[in-house]
């Protein structure tokens, strides 16, 4: 079987990297799976993350260079010419652009085209033209996948895809290069924390979606009492955005930190490499999304051995089935600060029982399952012929 697998870029990114992974996972059960990369390796970061992926056996990295003037009218051209040049049976595709650009590229040959839903449509998203234009192409695909059941079923409803074209496929992490030292002193000396305060984490990007206001408005009341810390590791978006909220949020949550009882005990500190680090050597993480397909940053903080507190949302219950973790409303600060309080308060010796039967969920989400069962969904569609929705 040969595979081509688009990608926005080969370099971050929660769905980026399990599709990049899923490339490397696949070669080693002996499926040809190339990655296409939807920029030109002239942008930042691109071509050093395509020689680290070839090293680690994905046969080859192709550019659609869409970042170009003329990109939106070359990259389906240099689709289709990498379809007919290599044979591939399977195109999977999981962003917008790559999505539409499957659709017409794989028309007139023997590929296929799969769609990994990674996220669930909002009713501000659907309003978009260029939603419109995705929801038809969708229309022409041959089958998805979908990273939870509730992403599945609402993506089913919101774009009339029968169900039984979804099938869900959870997401995996990476244990091979996640490191979780507990370092503790170290790293409150390196944001500039008192040794014996306590951090609240916050890791993902910095947009309305992810609740960071609420985060604010529902925590910071309580930070001073609790000798506590929140410290929020990421980035705001800059890009092109289909929903509010989601441009320069860094400037709006910074604001909103200014006029806080205790914009002392709130950081903004970016993006760190050594984010396993900082996870394992803070008290709690904490996710407050308004919405969310599945989130992977509950499960990097489940292996990192903290405790979780995170909203009702999307995907999240089903995130955090098995675990000792009670998905919040987000409606309810006193429900939100109660079940902080608690992990904060708890004995270490309860607490270390609790992280510990948390992890157990763990071997269920490896690369090797997901590859077996996203290899599955496109045996599927390979057996069902030509056949579109």
């Amino acid at each position: 079987m040969k595979v081509l697998i688009c990608v926005r870029r080969l370099d971050r990114g929660g769905a980026e990297m399990l599709e990049c992974r899923l490339a490397r996972e696949l070669s080693r059960m002996g499926v040809e799976a190339h990655l296409a990369c939807q920029y030109s390796p002239q942008m930042e970061g691109q071509q050093e993350a395509a020689d680290r992926w070839l090293n680690d056996g994905v046969p080859s990295v192709h550019w659609l260079r869409m970042d170009n003037p003329l990109g939106d009218i070359q990259a389906p051209l240099l689709l289709h010419d990498l379809i007919k040049r290599f044979g591939f049976e399977i195109i999977l595709t999981s962003t917008l652009g790559t999505d539409v650009m499957g659709v017409s590229s794989t028309f007139g040959s023997r590929a296929r085209h799969v769609v990994a839903l990674h996220d669930y449509p909002t009713d501000a998203i659907m309003k978009s033209r260029r939603v419109w234009l995705w929801k038809r192409a969708l229309g022409f695909t041959h089958r998805f996948y979908a990273i939870t059941e509730y992403v599945r079923q609402h993506t089913a409803q919101s774009l009339n895809i029968p169900l039984n074209h979804i099938q869900v496929v959870y997401n995996s992490i990476d244990f091979n290069n996640m490191v979780f030292t507990n370092e503790r002193e170290a790293v409150r000396h390196e944001l500039h924390l008192p040794d014996d305060s306590r951090i609240l984490l916050y890791v993902g990007r910095l947009q309305h979606r992810k609740g960071c206001d609420i985060l604010i408005n529902s925590l910071a009341p309580k930070l001073e009492e609790w000798n506590a810390f929140l410290i929020l590791v990421g980035t705001a978006f800059y890009g092109k955005a289909l929903e509010p909220g989601a441009l320069n949020y860094d400037a709006i949550i910074s604001d909103q930190i200014a006029r806080c009882e205790t914009p002392n005990r709130i950081k903004l500190i970016g993006w760190h490499n050594d984010i396993g680090r900082i996870m394992a050597s803070s008290d709690v993480l904490v996710h407050l999304a308004r919405h969310e397909g599945f989130g992977l940053v509950l499960l990097e903080a489940i292996a990192a051995g903290i405790p979780v507190v995170a909203s009702n949302v999307g995907g999240i219950p089903e995130a955090l089935q098995g675990t000792p973790y009670t998905p919040v409303p987000l409606d309810n600060y006193e429900a939100i600060q109660n079940e902080v309080e608690r992990w904060l308060c708890m004995d270490q010796a309860t607490r270390y029982q609790h992280t510990e039967q948390a992890k157990k969920v763990l071997s269920y989400y490896t690369d090797r399952r997901r590859a077996e069962d996203v290899l599955g969904v496109f045996e599927t569609t390979l057996s069902q012929g030509a056949s579109r929705l």
